[in-house]
């Protein structure tokens, strides 16, 4: 067994299939997926390949999505308590047509701080101008507490025509 080398092979039951390995040697990461939405029919295969590096406190990760799309991620375990990170998604036919239009599909930058060691709370911001905030509380060893709320920072002008954000609760009742 080589923990260097971690391959999987799954079957679901709708007829898709999907395989991937993954391989670290020191820091260095990289691996290919392959997925197939109708195995009778041997149609729709979509495959990716993965490269990055992988440290400690710092993560930096590249997916390339059959040659048309890019996604690239960064994670940074800046203390005990600060986690920062960015995900940003580029479309490389756009590049590749050299400035016919905007390259840059999506880019997300989030943070988590822990408060203390049962609350933490979080912040995402969108390319679109959606600011998602997040407070979990843990209110007993198995039973965690968490409110979000959604805003999107474009067409939110404060009046109440306009699409209001989002508020949610979640209750996660753990291994009872």
């Amino acid at each position: 067994m080589n923990p260097d080398l971690v391959a999987n092979l799954a079957f679901d039951l709708d007829k898709s299939a999907s395989f991937n390995i993954i391989t670290t040697r020191c820091c260095y990461v990289g691996g290919l997926e392959a997925k197939l939405k109708d195995v009778t029919a041997a149609k729709n295969v979509d495959w990716s390949m993965i490269a990055g590096y992988s440290n400690k406190n710092f993560d930096l990760m590249a997916k390339f999505s059959k040659l048309d799309s890019c996604t690239l991620s960064a994670y940074h375990q800046y203390s005990g308590a600060l986690a920062l990170g960015t995900v940003a998604s580029f479309d490389i036919g756009a590049i590749r047509a050299k400035g016919t239009g905007n390259a840059v599909t999506d880019l997300k930058l989030g943070a988590k701080y822990n408060i203390d060691s049962v609350s933490d709370c979080a912040a995402q911001l969108s390319k679109d101008a959606v600011l998602k905030l997040g407070y979990s509380q843990k209110l007993y060893p198995s039973v965690k507490a968490t409110v979000s709320a959604s805003l999107d920072l474009k067409t939110n002008s404060g009046s109440f025509k306009d699409p209001m954000g989002s508020l949610g609760f979640q209750l996660d009742l753990g291994d009872l």
